[in-house]
């Protein structure tokens, strides 16, 4: 259903006046239009489902020893879902563009970053939260983990759920089950800007 015209205008706006660096602001405002019109729900979404948008961070996507550094981070000072700020937009069906840029950045990751493989499985790309969410992935997957002496590592300088599990199990059943998204309608996210 296409969204009234008033609607797409004044996200228009919001995005239009973000651009010129109030970003956060700009969010918070869209995000309340979003849930005053019906056009955001709140839900928990596994890591699998959820990649980075390709305009995340001008384009750039995920740093991979951002990643890294920051479930080392979460395990020194253990996860709260309290404290993640998730925010995500649906992808329209048979969209392959999020998960190939994703996969891109797997691939130059060298082992970091596991790939996405069954598309109908991606279904969100995330605005807020792509961190967290990938370092989630990165400990479903048992990728190798560059930070030195982590108790998330197996003896193999893999990350690892069991190594995990003795440290933070809220953070291994948040890899497991999710986390908790603000996901914008796939409407709002065909707004030509």
């Amino acid at each position: 259903m296409p969204l009234p015209d008033n609607v797409e205008e004044e996200i228009k706006k919001l995005v239009a006046a973000s651009k010129d660096g109030k970003v956060v602001a700009g969010m918070t405002q869209l995000l309340s239009l979003c849930q005053t019109h019906g056009l955001m729900q709140e839900m928990t979404i596994h890591p699998n489902s959820v990649c980075c948008h390709v305009d995340n961070r001008d384009g750039i996507g995920l740093n991979v020893m951002d990643v890294h550094q920051l479930i080392a981070d979460i395990s020194s000072i253990g996860f709260s879902h309290e404290m993640t700020n998730c925010i995500c937009v649906e992808i329209a069906s048979g969209d392959r563009a999020f998960m190939d840029f994703n996969n891109r950045i797997a691939d130059m990751s060298h082992g970091l970053l596991p790939r996405f493989g069954d598309a109908y499985r991606v279904k969100y790309a995330s605005l807020a939260g792509s961190h967290t969410n990938a370092a989630l992935r990165c400990l479903l997957d048992g990728t190798k983990h560059p930070i030195k002496d982590s108790k998330l590592a197996n003896a193999d300088g893999r990350l690892d759920m069991g190594s995990a599990r003795q440290v933070d199990s809220i953070l291994t059943e948040a890899a497991s089950s999710g986390l908790r998204w603000k996901v914008i309608d796939y409407e709002v996210g065909q707004i030509e800007l």
